[in-house]
């Protein structure tokens, strides 16, 4: 068995330590996609590569606990709270260019020992993260899914 912890998005490591000292295999934020400042928004991918960076280094060398990247398909805060000043990750062409984007940073920074990456999730429609088919973006999705990470 394998286990995997989860902390809080956009949290430092070093906060909760209880979530991961000797009880974890690994561990992972909550997804990053779901922001709620824009210079987070406009830097995203960087933004998650330079923390998972940090991240995958600091479990390594103080507790020798993996870190698993997790990324999401989109996010539109809306559909739950319509007056929202949050950023939409949105489901459109720059959307899937972006979700591509988070895809290879979150391979980059996969362990070297399992290389498991969550996506978050697969049909999460109150949040607008889904994966699976729509008649709005048909298997656009999955298709990028199996590509990106099947080889």
């Amino acid at each position: 068995m394998y286990i995997v912890g989860m902390q809080d998005r956009w949290t430092p490591p070093a906060r909760y330590p209880f979530r991961y000292q000797n009880c974890v295999d690994a561990i992972y934020h909550d997804s990053y996609s779901k922001v709620s400042s824009w210079d987070r928004y406009y830097l995203l991918p960087q933004a998650m590569d330079q923390a998972w960076i940090y991240e995958k280094q600091y479990f390594s060398d103080n507790y020798s606990v993996d870190y698993v990247p997790n990324i999401s398909p989109a996010f539109n805060p809306k559909i739950n709270n319509p007056t929202t000043t949050n950023p939409v990750f949105p489901r459109s062409d720059s959307g899937v260019a972006l979700f591509k984007d988070l895809c290879n940073v979150a391979k980059k920074n996969a362990s070297s020992t399992t290389r498991l990456i969550l996506i978050d999730s697969f049909n999460d429609w109150a949040n607008g993260t889904e994966l699976e088919p729509s008649t709005t973006d048909g298997d656009t999705y999955l298709n990028m899914v199996r590509s990106e990470f099947k080889k």
